[in-house]
């Protein structure tokens, strides 16, 4: 039968469309992975239609009937990558899970997580928290350590991230005490305030507080910085994704760094390869490696500072500070 299309145009001239499930576009973090998407995109020559609405669950005990979105068709996409710890941060196998169900008939692609049953592109963070709490313990001899973690359950990427600090300090024989743990929810505001908390005559002062994110960071940072509090010289500050929006404080931040770009380019390669025909689509998983990238906040300014650093001790501050912001 005839129905109209061109004969000697052959699947591999398609221009391919390729759907991307991820929360919103609000987050430094999502901006970082937005833009490498939309670069990639262009040079594969990908239509790339993204699916926004924030998270798929709205608390660690929903379920399925929480979800926000308008869902990507699978008849109008030929591919779909989807960001499970973004998208579901709470449960991101179960909930991500239970969506993709509907998606059968075209490929899969989970990026930063190891979906079951599906490409995975992942990275390993056990080995660069070791070297960042390692470094932060025996290079800067830090004793008092507070951590702010974001979305919290036992299968979120934040409360990974805790254990395997809490692990790290353990054999240093370091403990991070209850009033030093803070709740976030990964958005500027909750840096702002666990730095509130801290300023406000808590039991103690950390040396250093590690924030789950940058952007919660950054937060932190600026609140801090508004009070009069430096960084690092009196209180240090370090993060993970290592975001261009950290160059707008003042010293450079350290950060635990993410290959975006890589890991992308990557996945769209082999969407490409998978859709034309050149590789066949199976449940590969891939890995990469993070860097702990080494700078101002965490307190490597120079070796004299640093020298004056250690041993030293901070004073707890005895009244609540306004913020130059508020004033």
């Amino acid at each position: 039968m005839n129905d109209g299309a061109d004969p000697t145009k052959t699947r591999a001239s398609k221009r391919y469309t390729v759907g991307v499930l991820i929360d919103s576009v609000n987050s430094f973090f999502n901006q970082k992975n937005i833009g490498a998407l939309i670069e990639s995109a262009e040079e594969n020559d990908f239509q790339l239609v993204f699916y926004f609405g924030g998270f798929l669950e709205k608390g660690k005990n929903c379920g399925a009937s929480s979800y926000a979105y308008t869902l990507p068709d699978p008849d109008l996409i030929d591919a779909l990558i989807v960001y499970p710890h973004n998208v579901s941060p709470f449960d991101p196998n179960g909930v991500t899970r239970a969506i993709l169900d509907q998606y059968q008939k075209i490929p899969v692609y989970s990026i930063l997580y190891d979906l079951p049953d599906t490409f995975s592109a992942t990275v390993d963070e056990d080995a660069v928290i070791d070297e960042m709490v390692r470094h932060l313990v025996e290079k800067h001899a830090y004793r008092k350590i507070a951590f702010l973690s974001g979305p919290d359950s036992p299968h979120s990427c934040s409360h990974a991230r805790q254990t395997r600090i809490t692990e790290i300090l353990a054999g240093f024989g370091i403990e991070i005490p209850a009033n030093m743990l803070f709740a976030g929810d990964f958005t500027t505001e909750s840096g702002i305030k666990a730095a509130q908390t801290i300023l406000s005559g808590s039991d103690s002062v950390p040396e250093v507080l590690i924030c789950a994110n940058d952007q919660m960071a950054i937060g932190a940072v600026k609140e801090f910085l508004n009070n009069g509090i430096s960084v690092p010289e009196e209180i240090a500050v370090v993060g993970f994704d290592d975001v261009e929006e950290n160059n707008s404080l003042p010293q450079s931040s350290s950060s635990i760094s993410f290959p975006i770009w890589e890991i992308v380019s990557t996945v769209m390669a082999r969407i490409a390869d998978d859709l034309s025909g050149k590789s066949t689509y199976t449940a590969e998983k891939i890995h990469f490696s993070a860097r702990f990238m080494r700078r101002a906040s965490c307190g490597c300014t120079s070796w004299h500072a640093q020298t004056d650093r250690k041993g030293g001790s901070i004073a707890p501050i005895e009244e609540i500070r306004a913020s130059y912001a508020s004033q």
